[in-house]
Order: structure tokens, then sequence, then C-alpha cells
């Protein structure tokens, strides 16, 4: 009977601890790899990776408990954002007032008169001079 040398895998864990600068340069390289850098990017992996492999240098035991903990805080300041949005366009909404509300249809634009450069009035047809009580 042949030998068969017995089947192992060395599973070797850091000789050294990680400085800041180590950790940051991990953090930063993850971050480009889920594609949340500054310039948008593409993502090359799902977060829960790049969060597993972050987990030792940031301590954390649980990555999925950490993702499920990002994503409640993107939401919770998503919504935050969205009610200052909303906030911000009904403050600007009451400072301007009542907006026209012409029952003959939309209100015309600041310095439109209504009327063509040949100086017929746009809904009538009919000129500047026929339409003017001094012509008759």
């Amino acid at each position: 009977m042949p030998f068969e040398p017995p089947s192992l895998k060395a599973r070797w864990g850091p000789y050294y601890r990680a400085s800041i600068e180590d950790t940051v340069a991990i953090v930063n390289a993850m971050q480009n790899v889920i594609g949340q850098t500054k310039n948008g990017g593409v993502q090359l992996a799902p977060r829960i990776t790049a969060i597993e492999i972050l987990a030792p240098f940031l301590g954390v035991d649980n990555p999925q408990a950490l993702l499920e903990q990002i994503a409640t805080e993107e939401n919770d300041r998503a919504e935050r954002e969205l009610d200052a949005a909303k906030a911000t366009l009904d403050a600007q909404a009451s400072a301007k007032g009542p907006g026209p509300s012409a029952p003959g249809g939309p209100a015309k634009p600041p310095g439109d008169s209504g009327r063509t450069a040949s100086g017929k009035d746009n809904a009538s047809g009919k000129s500047r001079a026929a339409s003017s009580p001094g012509s008759r």
C-alpha cells in the first residue's frame, strides 16, 4: 500500500498587528473595490466581502451585523436628507406665496407680452394696430 500524506491546510495568522496606515490603505482599497469612491466607480465585489476582509483590521466579530448596521444608518441618513429637501422646498414655496392660478391656462413667463415679433397677438392672431382702441 503506497504512502498517502495527510490532508493538511495551514492557516497562518497575522505575524504583526497592522498599523493605522496599513488599516487606512486596506479600507481605501476596499472602498475602491466596492465602488464607493468620491469619483464613483464600478463595484467589483459585494459589500459583505469587503467587510469580511476588513473585519480583522477593525476588530469586527460579526461582519453581517455590521453590514446591516451600515444599511440602517444609510437609510436613516437618506430619509433625513429627503425630509430636509422637502422642508427647503416647502419654505421656498411659502416665501413666494401662492402661485398664479389663471383659469385660462398656464401662466406666461416673465417678460412675455403674449405678442409675436410681427406684432400679432399669440392668442387671437390680430395685429396690434387692429386691436388698439385708437385705430377705429
